[in-house]
């Protein structure tokens, strides 16, 4: 019961947003967490082999077992922003290599080829590996315990004179903005199809135009909530 109950209140979330937990990844320290989520990230793009990458599947697939997050919260946030994915690997595959060794395809500058082909969807393989692994930490790292790692991460920057708590506290509130912004843009999505808006109509030129119609609300949006919230900081007497 408790169960079926978790799982709705999951799929009505953002993923991203933190979720409450008791398992062994949300117990975890927030530096620990970090350190392993830089390590998912560097590892694979500094050895450049196939066993780094795997390595780093294997063990984001085995944390989100253990944190108890199913994989279709988890996963749903690398399917929002599948046209980007589509365009990295668009991009690699047809300008990434220039030169006339394996080509299977070539029309004017466009030129396929099995070491472009491999390449964009090596880039893709680890750009969904990382956003997995990011949205892993941040649905089980509370936003109080981000912005702490974060200042600690940044403190030898005080050397220079630059604030670490600024900087932890603008990417802290960054990070638990981007699903909500998402959630507001669906929103306003939403609305504008009700309106007749043709966003998902066949012609994708209209769809195109119509996608822009989104960016001015969006962007309101998100003026209006930072407003919002340096307002309810400075409520609370926070100086930053």
């Amino acid at each position: 019961m408790m169960k079926g109950k978790r799982d709705k209140t999951m799929r009505e979330m953002t993923a991203g947003m933190y979720v409450y937990g008791e398992s062994i990844i949300h117990k975890a320290k927030a530096g620990l967490k970090t350190l392993i989520l830089l390590m998912i990230i560097i590892i694979p793009i500094v050895l450049d082999n196939w066993m780094a990458s795997l390595g780093s599947l294997i063990f984001v697939v085995l944390s989100i077992i253990l944190s108890g997050l199913s994989f279709k919260y988890i996963l749903s946030y690398v399917y929002r922003i599948r046209w980007f994915l589509i365009f990295i690997l668009a991009m690699n595959i047809c300008f990434y290599n220039r030169s006339s060794e394996g080509i299977i395809f070539s029309i004017w500058i466009i030129r396929i080829s099995r070491i472009s082909l491999y390449q964009g969807l090596t880039t893709v393989y680890r750009t969904i590996i990382i956003l997995t692994a990011s949205a892993l930490y941040t649905s089980t790292t509370r936003p109080l315990d981000i912005i702490n790692t974060f200042m600690i991460i940044f403190k030898p920057l005080e050397i220079f004179k630059i604030s670490s708590r600024q900087i932890a506290v603008i990417m802290g509130a960054a990070i638990q903005f981007i699903p909500t912004l998402y959630e507001e843009a669906e929103n306003i999505r939403l609305a504008s199809i009700s309106r007749g808006c043709e966003l998902n109509d066949k012609n994708i030129f209209k769809r195109l135009y119509g996608g822009c119609r989104l960016i001015i609300p969006v962007f309101l949006t998100a003026f209006k909530r930072a407003d919002e919230l340096s307002v309810a900081m400075q409520v609370r007497s926070i100086e930053l």
